[in-house]
């Protein structure tokens, strides 16, 4: 296996394998030339390792891996990794949908049956995997040869091979067009479900209906719902990036479209609130759509994708978001080294929050720290008044003692001049008043 840089492409089929390898497979080389119905593919098959701890943008730790013993489709369709992780699951964009298979200790490719014969591939079809069933789940999938023609959520099992059918995700209401795709999809192990959010669908009069929600398939009951989130929306996005970080507790959704625009935005969900927040635009000549992502660490990392429909040119060089600090860098870092003086990453309400936290989230030990302060103080400042007040009653008493210690006789002899010298003395401090007597309990007895 060499090392060197992958052809930059867009469209490619990408998955990572625990945060740890970026694996990607085909993709095309710029748009379609004009009154060209289809492009070869880019056979090419390359990985990214995300367990170095640090690296530049220009130098990323590629790896060049044998391509695929066939030419692929136009759209490289999905590639997963099943429940062993020994080996790379693809299939491609051709309408029988053949499966290849990676094994990572072998490095060698081999031919399997498509779970599905005459599907119909389209472009932003994507897919994701239940690694805890082995179950490939196609939100939106349909076929051809069927009579009639099959429409919905495929699943597939990679163990038994058996494949099924469910309702789609426009089950959850009329806003989710039944045709979606180009939408961006991710398997979330906190709340074991496939997320899936924008995307577009074509209608019969030829225009376009975006979605601006986030789906959840549950592999338990077989439907989709609506997931309520709170914080600010990234809108109706299509070709946009969705993946897993912190081993699931962030998502991160970054680029594509909005409603035809290009965004530059990246927008971080707390999978545990169901809360989004979004984090600093990325400078408008690095906008992307069809681009690959994954996340290691306090690292999100871009690769490859277009920058405008009209391009011919796609981008070699990843880009990288630190989610600690909040901001674009140059530098993968698995722990982000600093943290900037001035942070970039606006909070859900459009402030800035306090810097190291994961997504720009506040970090709640942040008022317990001042809490803490405060009462730190006030016990260093009880210790003082009982030490003093320990030493106060014990000098009461040694002044007591010495009284009670001068001789009899000599009073009784020289009663007026040791009167005198008695008198003379200064009076023993007046004795605490009411409050402190309930306050403070009496000090220790020698």
């Amino acid at each position: 296996m060499a090392s060197s840089k992958p052809n930059p492409v867009r469209t490619a089929a990408f998955t990572t394998l625990g945060e740890k390898r970026l694996y990607i497979v085909g993709g095309l080389q710029g748009p379609l030339p004009s009154g060209t119905p289809t492009v070869p593919g880019v056979n090419q098959f390359a990985s990214l390792d995300l367990t170095v701890p640090t690296w530049n943008a220009n130098n990323p730790p590629w790896t060049i891996h044998p391509p695929l013993p066939f030419t692929i489709g136009v759209y490289p369709f999905f590639a997963v990794f099943p429940k062993s992780q020994a080996e790379l699951i693809v299939a491609t964009g051709d309408d029988a949908l053949p499966v290849a298979t990676f094994d990572l200790n072998s490095n060698l490719w081999s031919l399997a049956d498509a779970f599905v014969s005459s599907y119909t591939s389209s472009s932003g079809v994507l897919a994701a995997v239940n690694p805890t069933t082995d179950t490939i789940i196609v939100p939106t999938g349909s076929t051809l040869a069927t009579s009639p023609e099959i429409y919905g959520t495929f699943l597939y099992n990679i163990a038994t091979k058996e494949f099924s059918v469910e309702r789609g995700p426009e089950m959850v209401g009329p806003h989710v067009p039944a045709t979606l795709r180009e939408y961006a999809i991710a398997w979330s192990s906190v709340r074991g479900s496939v997320l899936v959010y924008g995307g577009r669908g074509e209608l019969p009069d030829n225009k376009w209906q975006y979605s601006s929600s986030l789906l959840e398939f549950s592999s338990t009951t077989r439907t989709w719902k609506e997931l309520t989130v709170s914080g600010p929306s990234p809108g109706g996005s299509n070709w946009g990036c969705l993946v897993p970080a912190y081993n699931g507790q962030k998502m991160v959704l970054f680029g594509g479209f909005t409603r035809d625009v290009l965004t530059p935005s990246i927008y971080i969900l707390d999978v545990a609130k169901l809360e989004w927040t979004k984090g600093q635009d990325i400078d408008v000549s690095l906008m992307r759509f069809e681009h690959v992502c994954t996340a290691a660490g306090d690292s999100f990392v871009a690769w490859g994708g277009l920058n405008s429909a009209n391009s011919s040119t796609t981008f070699k060089d990843p880009v990288i978001y630190d989610l600690k600090a909040g901001g674009w860098t140059e530098q993968f870092a698995l722990t982000s080294p600093s943290t900037p003086s001035t942070p970039t990453t606006p909070s859900k309400d459009g402030s800035t929050p306090p810097p190291n936290t994961p997504g720009g989230q506040l970090d709640d030990s942040s008022s317990s720290n001042t809490g803490a302060i405060a009462g730190g103080v006030t016990g260093i400042i009880f210790v003082l008044l009982v030490v003093g007040f320990f030493f106060f009653k014990r000098h009461r008493r040694r002044q007591s003692q010495e009284r009670d210690s001068l001789p009899t006789k000599n009073i009784e002899s020289n009663k007026a001049g040791h009167l005198s010298d008695l008198n003379s003395m200064p009076p023993p401090p007046p004795p605490p008043s009411e409050p402190w007597s309930k306050d403070i309990p009496p000090s220790p007895r020698n």
